[in-house]
């Protein structure tokens, strides 16, 4: 029966790589693929050192042997400052329209990472439960929309996903049967995790505990003789052979580096200031007797580590279920996976719990439990306690294989004859299957059934969460079959300027500001300078809700749009989609001057011929 893995595991790397062709460069990828190129080309890591460059390195493979346009003077050496995105929309213009061959390209030298995700959790399953619950765990995988979503770019959260869960699984053969061997295959698949994303930096707390916890729940195993001094001791060389393959990965620059010696940028490290519109660096740590301590990480990992705390702490106007706030959620992630997760998925996870509480299946040894469940909570834990990094559910993806692995029991319900279980998960499997499908190419924006599909999302979550730029190629294609959509008002939220696609365009009107007593401040400009405005224009949904945005405005450059200046835009019926994330607005003068009487704008006169 290996057939049937196998034949799911091809037809999951077809979707990703026809998703990888199909899809525009979403915002984030335009900065990862030119870091990736600098890292190849110069030997450097500052370039989006928010993010580890494993990934990265491994897409830009493929288009330097394509021998792209680059071109590096955006590139800025201030602390803190976030100069992969200019840099990155400008490769996007440098390459035309040749940049979406090239990111296919990169996309397509990434599809090995979600199959090595695929493939641990068909083994662990298969190990634990059985081979049916393997290829159970693996069908969750290969067909849940995130994974697919997330699968076709080269953005760095599913090779998180799938690295975590291979250090993960190497991991606990150590824990089973600690040795030399066992423990350099988990140290090496730990570094290789923690050069996907800073995500797995608390591994080195987490694992200590887990191990703590093993042993003291396997007290009777047999060759429970071995003394913790010398399990104690293959540990810390886990960990150090882990923190070495971070630092080959990074070629070692900067590796050694005195603590006092560092810019920081966060509050936490940077110590207080009084102005922090802009990056300004400091060093907590100069004046102390630890400024001497050299630092066993590269330089611009541990600057990465404070890029990434200055963001949690800045705070960002984030999006839930209708709501804007600057200070998150704590249940932000639970709330993304109710509306995010396909209901048949919900339902097989529903199942494995039932079984388990009635023990109608064989109960797994307390210390597998506590491992698959400590790594997934433990991060559920650290995202939930930092409401700053609210926003994104891709960030959350690393949790997802241990889920299916633990989720794939329920498979067990066929072998006890529980058939009305067994049947609740069968409809799982294939409800699961078919949204999915249904739903292709617009893997992304996908919702469940309780969200009210990928058509509603937007009222649930914003961001790559149902808009990250990826639909643009669908409103090319569009208005290349619409010719008369001129002149076309275009406000993208994305990484790089839609002319790259061949799209001409201007910057749509805003609309006025809402004063606190309700009423619209149009002291700004003449009152009939604002929208709505009679035409054709295409609003990204983002930007559509009201989250402020730096777009393009059609003459190279990027403008500041406030908050809620498109929001008028939801008074109107869209006469198209691109996606689920482009909508497409055919506004008349009639439709014009209705909305504007009932925002107390002039009503416009007849339109220029």
């Amino acid at each position: 029966m290996r057939q049937i893995p196998i034949g799911i595991c091809v037809l999951h790397a077809s979707l990703l790589a026809w998703l990888s062709a199909a899809q525009a460069p979403v915002y984030d990828e335009p900065a990862h693929l030119a870091a990736g190129i600098s890292h190849w080309q110069f030997g450097r890591f500052d370039l989006y050192s928010a993010n580890p460059p494993l990934v990265r390195m491994c897409a830009a493979i493929p288009v330097l042997l394509a021998r792209p346009e680059t071109e590096w003077a955006q590139w800025s050496d201030a602390p803190g400052t976030r100069h992969e995105f200019p840099v990155g929309a400008t490769f996007v213009r440098v390459n035309g329209e040749r940049t979406f061959h090239l990111f296919a390209l990169a996309r397509w030298a990434c599809i090995p990472f979600s199959l090595l995700g695929a493939g641990i959790c068909y083994r662990w399953a298969r190990e634990l439960y059985g081979p049916a619950a393997g290829t159970t765990a693996l069908t969750l995988w290969c067909f849940s929309p995130e994974i697919l979503a997330n699968g076709s770019l080269i953005t760095p959260d599913l090779g998180a996903a799938a690295f975590g869960v291979l250090a993960a699984y190497c991991f606990r053969r150590f824990l089973v049967q600690p040795g030399l061997a066992t423990a350099y295959s988990a140290g090496l698949t730990l570094g290789l995790a923690l050069l996907a994303k800073l995500t797995w930096v608390f591994l080195f707390l987490l694992w200590p505990m887990i191990w703590i916890g093993w042993r003291l729940l396997d007290r009777g195993r047999s060759g429970a003789s071995t003394s913790w001094r010398r399990e104690g001791g293959l540990l810390a060389g886990v960990l150090a052979m882990g923190l070495l393959v971070v630092n080959v990965g990074y070629a070692f620059n900067g590796t050694g580096t005195r603590l006092g010696d560092f810019e920081f940028v966060s509050r936490r490290l940077a110590g207080p200031r009084s102005d922090w519109d802009s990056p300004r660096s400091g060093n907590v740590y100069q004046a102390t007797p630890l400024a001497i301590i050299p630092v066993l990480l590269p330089k611009d990992y541990v600057l990465g580590l404070d890029i990434v705390k200055a963001d949690i702490e800045g705070g960002r106007q984030v999006f839930l279920g209708g709501e804007f706030r600057s200070d998150g959620w704590w249940h932000y992630y639970l709330y993304a996976a109710v509306v995010k997760i396909p209901l048949g998925t919900w339902l097989v996870g529903l199942m494995a719990v039932w079984l388990a509480m009635t023990r109608c299946i064989g109960r797994l040894p307390a210390r597998e439990n506590l491992f698959l469940v400590a790594m997934p909570v433990f991060l559920l834990v650290l995202l939930s306690m930092n409401p700053g990094i609210n926003g994104y559910f891709r960030y959350a993806l690393p949790m997802f294989p241990f889920a299916f692995i633990w989720m794939s029991r329920a498979m067990q319900a066929f072998s006890v004859r529980a058939w009305p279980a067994a049947s609740a998960v069968a409809l799982g499997m294939a409800w699961t299957i078919v949204g999915s499908l249904w739903h292709l190419p617009y893997s992304g924006s996908y919702f469940n059934e309780l969200a009210g599909g990928p058509r509603n999302g937007h009222a649930h979550l914003l961001s790559s969460n149902i808009d990250w730029g990826q639909d643009l190629l669908h409103l090319r294609d569009w208005l290349r079959r619409h010719p008369e959509v001129r002149p076309l008002g275009l406000a993208f939220f994305g990484g790089f300027d839609p002319a790259a696609a061949g799209i001409e365009y201007h910057l749509p009107p805003v609309g006025p500001s809402r004063l606190p007593n309700g009423a619209f401040d149009v002291s700004s400009r003449g009152p009939s300078q604002y929208g709505p405005q009679p035409g054709w224009h295409a609003i990204s949904v983002h930007i559509l809700r009201g989250t402020p945005a730096w777009p393009f405005n059609g003459r190279g450059r990027r403008e500041f749009v406030p908050f809620q200046a498109y929001a008028y835009f939801l008074e109107f019926e869209p006469v198209a989609m691109a996606g689920y994330s482009i909508y497409v607005y055919h506004i008349t003068l009639e439709d014009a001057n209705r909305v504007r009487q009932a925002m107390g704008l002039p009503l416009l006169g007849a339109p220029d011929a």
